[in-house]
């Protein structure tokens, strides 16, 4: 399982001062933090980046998440390279708490690439079954909570964002 997480976390969110939050009075906002991915295959492990998430408010109340490319090198699989996905109109769920979009049936791909490893990958791989994002935010930052599956791979990523408003 590979996971990447973006967090910011509070128990009083709601919709209006998350999105007033997150992209404030422009439609969008950079956050910068550490994009942490865990991967659990037989034992967890865990790959960090620094990158910068933009998030757009759209017309509708709705949040589009871009993540730029990314590596996390040293990995089992050898150095990997994560490339620029957008996963759009990620609405407000008032269950919980935050927004969250299912992304599994939307159709999105995301390049890949694995170097120096047993299993070198070059192509684009859809983000399938049990592909998942929740944005929750705090006074101060903003958590992207990212599960998503790659192709036929066998275990789920998931990634978790803590990043700070630039």
């Amino acid at each position: 399982m590979l996971s990447v997480m973006l967090c910011a976390c509070s128990s009083d969110n709601n919709q209006e001062t998350i999105s007033e939050n997150v992209a404030q009075e422009a439609t969008t906002v950079k956050y910068h933090g550490t994009n942490s991915v865990v991967v659990q295959a037989g034992t967890t492990l865990t790959y960090t980046a620094d990158i910068d998430v933009v998030v757009t408010k759209n017309s509708d109340g709705t949040l589009n998440v871009t993540y730029p490319e990314y590596q996390l090198a040293g990995t089992v699989m050898g150095d990997l390279t994560l490339g620029t996905v957008t996963i759009k109109n990620i609405a407000w769920d008032k269950t919980k708490n935050a927004y969250y979009r299912d992304y599994s049936a939307d159709g999105i791909t995301q390049h890949f690439t694995s170097e120096g490893g047993a299993h070198g990958m070059d192509k684009d791989y859809p983000l399938g079954e049990k592909s998942e994002i929740t944005i929750t935010k705090t006074e101060a930052s903003i958590k992207i909570e990212n599960s998503f599956k790659m192709g036929a791979m066998p275990m789920p990523l998931n990634a978790t964002l803590l990043g700070k408003k630039q």
